[in-house]
């Protein structure tokens, strides 16, 4: 499924193209512009980077396969996909959650 989105000047998040509706934006998010929507995926890598090599992800791991093999925060998965695959906003409690399990 194709998904097209469109943002304001700002970078807010303002329509989903392919139902032709608004899209609310969740009280405290933080805009959705690619260089935020990366923000969650930097700390992730940032994180990676600090693991053993044995304990980093393999190429062909998702991300599920990867914290189930070395006993991972799983926790942060539902954020890191509703970023990475929805392009969805997330809220500063959320990335202070997110930030608290990769310690």
């Amino acid at each position: 499924m194709m998904a097209l989105f469109l943002f304001d000047r700002k970078g807010v998040f303002v329509w989903n193209l392919l139902n032709f509706q608004k899209v609310p934006r969740e009280e405290g998010s933080i805009t959705p512009p690619e260089v935020k929507l990366n923000e969650i995926r930097q700390l992730m890598r940032d994180w990676e980077a600090h693991l053993n090599i044995l304990n980093r992800k393999k190429n062909h791991e998702t991300i599920q396969e990867w914290f189930r093999r070395i006993k991972g925060p799983t926790e942060v998965i539902p954020l890191y996909e509703k970023v990475r695959y929805g392009g969805k906003s997330f809220t500063n409690k959320e990335l202070h959650l997110l930030k608290k399990f990769l310690r």
